[in-house]
């Protein structure tokens, strides 16, 4: 087999297989960087319900990913091993995609970073905002407690 620096005439069957396990990552990393970006909008957004629905959607994507590195190995690995049966498109095109999931996993990783410091922030005030409110009185007004206004005493009543 022809292993200089261009490359095989053609790609080999072993560069072809690799080449397809590489689109079929490249394309799960772009699904899940789509799915980053909704979250962060989510977050900005403050809608707690959507982003359950959308990290159970990017759990599904992270357990595809698992898996695909466990059957292809460390991308780095297998592209030092088979870049030289790629012709010199295919290895142009390779080099495109290993590029690209790079760059969705440190943006992936960035933004989850930047949406975690984020919600430890809103965390902290909502803890500081309870903390703040009156106790006694709105707590047993709303349980209808001596004191209070009797709001669910007056609700069970009307029932």
């Amino acid at each position: 087999m022809n292993r200089d620096k261009t490359g095989p005439a053609s790609t080999t069957p072993e560069g072809q297989a690799f080449l397809q396990r590489l689109r079929e990552h490249a394309g799960t990393c772009s699904r899940l960087g789509h799915l980053v970006k909704r979250q962060r909008d989510l977050v900005s957004k403050e809608d707690t319900q959507a982003l359950i629905g959308l990290l159970r959607d990017r759990r599904k994507l992270t357990d595809d990913l698992s898996t695909m590195y466990d059957g292809f190995g460390s991308l780095q690995q297998q592209w030092e091993t088979t870049k030289h049966t790629l012709n010199h498109s295919d290895r142009q095109h390779a080099e495109t995609l290993i590029n690209a999931v790079r760059s969705t996993i440190q943006n992936v990783i960035a933004t989850d970073d930047e949406d975690a410091r984020l919600l430890e922030v809103r965390k902290q005030r909502v803890a500081e905002s309870m903390q703040t409110i009156p106790q006694s009185s709105a707590v047993l007004s709303a349980y209808g407690a001596p004191g209070g206004h009797g709001g669910i005493a007056k609700v069970d009543q009307q029932s």
